[in-house]
C-alpha cells in the first residue's frame, strides 16, 4: 500500500462519510464570508464614491440616505452574482433557505411597493424628479424594483439548482 493510498483510507477512517458534507458546507461558508466581504467593500467604496459626488459636484438626489439604499440593493444583486459563479449560493442542505429569502425579500417588495411604486405611476402628487434632482420616492422606487428582481434571480437559481440535483440523483439510482 502506497503512503498516498494509506493517507487516504485513514483519512476516510477518520472523517466517514457524513464529514465530506460537512467539509464541503465549510468550504462554501468561507467562500460565501470572502464574498460577503468583498461586497461590503464595494458598497462601502460605492457610498464613498456617490457622497463626495454628492457633496462636491452635483447633489443628483434630493437626499444623502436614500441613494444608499440603492446602493445596497445593487450590491446585493452583485453578491448574488458572485456567489452564483462560484457555485456556493446553495449550500449543502440545498435551495430551501434560498426560496424562503427570496419570496419573503419579494413580498416586502410587493408590500412597499403600494407606498413607493404604485403611486408613482398614477402620477399623484409624487414626481420622478424635482429640481433638477431624482426623488427620494424615485430612489426607494428601483431600490425596490433591484430587490425584487433579486429574489426573481434567486428563484431562477434555485429552480435550477434543484433540477441539477434531481438529475444527479435519477443518474445515480440508475447506476444501482
Amino acid at each position: 500500500m502506497s503512503l498516498k493510498s494509506f493517507d487516504k483510507m485513514c483519512e476516510n477512517m477518520i472523517m466517514g462519510k457524513g464529514a465530506e458534507k460537512e467539509v464541503f458546507d465549510e468550504r462554501q461558508n468561507q467562500v460565501r464570508a470572502k464574498l460577503t466581504i468583498e461586497a461590503l467593500v464595494v458598497y462601502i467604496a460605492s457610498v464613498l464614491i456617490n457622497s463626495v459626488i454628492m457633496e462636491l459636484l452635483y447633489q443628483w438626489c434630493e437626499s444623502f440616505c436614500a441613494p444608499m439604499f440603492l446602493l445596497a440593493a445593487i450590491c446585493y444583486l452583485y453578491w448574488i452574482a458572485r456567489n452564483a459563479a462560484k457555485g456556493s449560493f446553495f449550500g449543502v442542505k440545498g435551495s430551501k433557505s434560498a426560496k424562503y429569502t427570496a419570496f419573503i425579500l419579494m413580498l416586502y417588495c410587493f408590500l412597499f411597493s403600494f407606498q413607493h411604486i404604485f403611486p408613482l405611476l398614477e402620477n399623484e402628487t409624487k414626481y420622478y424628479f424635482s429640481d433638477g434632482k431624482a426623488t427620494d420616492d424615485l430612489i426607494f422606487a428601483l431600490t425596490f424594483l433591484t430587490f425584487f428582481v433579486s429574489g426573481m434571480i434567486t428563484l431562477v437559481l434555485a429552480k435550477k439548482y434543484d433540477k441539477k440535483t434531481e438529475k444527479v440523483q435519477e443518474q445515480k439510482q440508475n447506476k444501482a
